[in-house]
């Protein structure tokens, strides 16, 4: 089977470490629980004061992420617990990985993301294929993603998995898309890429 993965929310942690940017540079402490907005830059844009604004020249969400998401910010993602080892287990199965992300819109972004995914999935696990053993897109939108041919569809978006026939649709639960979830998804839920590699491997997924 060939699996289209998305790597924020769903592999890499990337609201912990933005999280602890935000509490580190902008003094906003929020819990990972307590975050309601797939957009992180509009979620911590709506705790700033004006005084904030003004004096770090803020003017729209996404500006936040020259401060919360500086050089090195992608390379230092920490994965999800058994993340990593999900992804491997799928590849050694003989199914097709495909990582289908949506860098920031800055330089570093794109280039950490792909160093990422070869340092926890090539190197850590010392894997020898070549060429690699999974496949990497970028897109510019979200809703791009599902262009990408796939038999399944792992994501955290609503963005993305409103795109998505709920056949081939796999959430993973996050605080985020907790409404979504409840009010609209019809496609299956996860906790975690840990269990979508169990239920393949059980094969409740096929």
């Amino acid at each position: 089977m060939r699996f289209c993965i998305d790597m924020d929310g769903v592999v890499t942690d990337f609201a912990t470490r933005a999280l602890k940017m935000a509490e580190k540079k902008l003094g906003i402490k929020i819990e990972y629980n307590d975050v309601t907005e797939t957009k992180m830059a509009d979620f911590i844009f709506a705790k700033m004061t004006d005084e904030q604004k003004t004096e770090l020249e803020i003017t729209q969400p996404s500006s936040l992420y020259r401060i919360i998401c500086p050089r090195n910010f992608f390379r230092m993602l920490k994965p999800y617990k058994g993340a990593r080892k999900a992804v491997t287990d799928l590849i050694e199965a003989g199914h097709q990985v495909v990582f289908v992300t949506k860098p920031l819109e800055w330089k570093y972004s794109s280039e950490e993301k792909e160093n990422w995914l070869h340092h926890n999935i090539i190197i850590k696990n010392q894997m020898t294929y070549d060429p690699d053993p999974y496949s990497l897109f970028m897109v510019k939108k979200l809703e791009d993603k599902c262009l990408v041919q796939a038999d399944f569809y792992i994501d955290d978006d609503p963005r993305v998995l409103r795109e998505i026939e709920p056949e081939h649709a796999i959430c993973v639960s996050q605080p985020w898309n907790e409404e979504y979830i409840k009010n609209e998804f019809k496609g299956r839920v996860v906790k975690s890429m840990k269990e979508v590699a169990s239920l393949v491997k059980s094969n409740k997924i096929q």
